[in-house]
């Protein structure tokens, strides 16, 4: 658990770091998908493998990804779309089973 929830604070400095490459305009969405993919959640999956991941934690690692991905698409509150809309825009195909 401990070691989830820094990987989560980590995973979130860096994507704050990043923040210049999500707004920017003459990026494409999937370069920074890319970059997101390579950076942020390699940041947050180091030592996974060592993690005994309960059903509450893989919701929470699924959310932080999915705050992610909606963070990159511009998707805030109040625009409505589904999780597996947002996974199909961003051909990201994530299974619950394996965070759950």
């Amino acid at each position: 658990m401990k070691d989830i929830t820094n990987g989560l604070q980590k995973a979130k400095s860096s994507i704050v770091q990043l923040n210049k490459v999500w707004r920017s305009h003459n990026i494409k969405e999937k370069t920074k998908i890319k970059i997101y993919s390579g950076n942020v959640l390699t940041v947050l999956l180091y030592g996974a493998e060592c993690w005994r991941v309960t059903q509450r934690n893989g919701q929470r690692l699924l959310g932080f990804r999915t705050l992610g991905l909606r963070k990159i698409r511009r998707i805030y509150w109040p625009q409505k779309i589904t999780n597996e809309e947002l996974y199909q825009k961003t051909s990201q195909f994530i299974d619950e089973v394996d965070y759950v």
